[in-house]
Order: C-alpha cells, then structure tokens, then sequence
C-alpha cells in the first residue's frame, strides 16, 4: 500500500533494530506499559504476523518515499478489551522525529 509519502508493508524481523528505536523511548512508550527491549520486540512482529495472518491486516511498517527510511508503524490492528472481547482500533508508532 502507497500514499503520497509513504509505503506501508507488512512489519518483517529485519524491523526489529528500527522498531527499537521507538520501543527503547520511554516518551515514545508512556501510554505502554513500559520499554521494550529486543526480545519483546522479536515477540511484538511475531505477533503482528500472526494476527495479520488471522485477520487479514494489521500494523504495517512506515517508509518515506523520499529517503527510503524507516518512520513507524500503523494501520488496524484487533485489541482485546478487558479480556471479554475484540475489537479493531487504528494504531500507529512513529519515531518522535517524525
């Protein structure tokens, strides 16, 4: 998928330095839980994976036409509320200079 300024692809294990980028921000990260570090973010594309597998979409990895770099993700993605159901909201992450 393509906009005017970005490609969005699906997030693949090479994001993982990129998406530490952000993960290690504790700004970036504070309506998370906290900072991740490399094995939740091995765990966090592995499970964007899967659930764009079962659901057909989720977090898609950010990239600027214009230099071909890394910006974030973003994109649907199926949330589960207070453990009783499912439900889609539109996510996104992006690195604090963007």
């Amino acid at each position: 998928m393509e906009t005017e300024r970005m490609v969005l692809r699906e997030t693949e294990m090479a994001d993982v330095d990129d998406l530490l980028d952000i993960f290690s921000d504790p700004e970036a990260m504070r309506h998370y839980p906290g900072v991740k570090d490399r094995e939740e973010a091995v765990a966090w594309v592995r499970s964007n994976q899967e659930g764009c597998r079962k659901h057909g979409f989720g977090l898609q990895t950010a990239i600027l036409k214009e230099s071909w770099e890394f910006a974030g993700q973003c994109g649907p993605v199926v949330q589960s509320i207070e453990g009783r159901r499912e439900e889609v909201e539109i996510g996104c992450l992006f690195l604090r200079k963007f």
